[in-house]
């Protein structure tokens, strides 16, 4: 299932533009509720521009994987980080 959430900066940015985005996963290994996405997110391309989106994943399976598409927009100095998983 794809869920359009947010955007980021691609690799057709500027040298040195990145964007950021924080990306929330409600209730990812809950076994008994759907999942539900929000991102806040914007680039400095764009000061003006900040993105505030939202997702429902209808199903309650325990989430095992995210991806992000698509993956050849990244580019060097780009990072992620995972926090809050237990």
């Amino acid at each position: 299932m794809l869920n359009n959430i947010g955007s980021i900066t691609g690799n057709s940015a500027a040298t040195g533009d990145f964007g950021a985005g924080v990306l929330d996963v409600l209730d990812a290994f809950e076994t008994t509720k759907n999942k539900t996405f929000r991102m806040l997110s914007g680039h400095a391309g764009n000061v003006d521009l900040v993105i505030l989106g939202s997702g429902l994943y209808m199903d309650t399976d325990a989430l095992t994987s995210i991806q992000f598409i698509p993956a050849s927009n990244f580019v060097t100095g780009s990072t992620f980080t995972l926090i809050g998983i237990k």
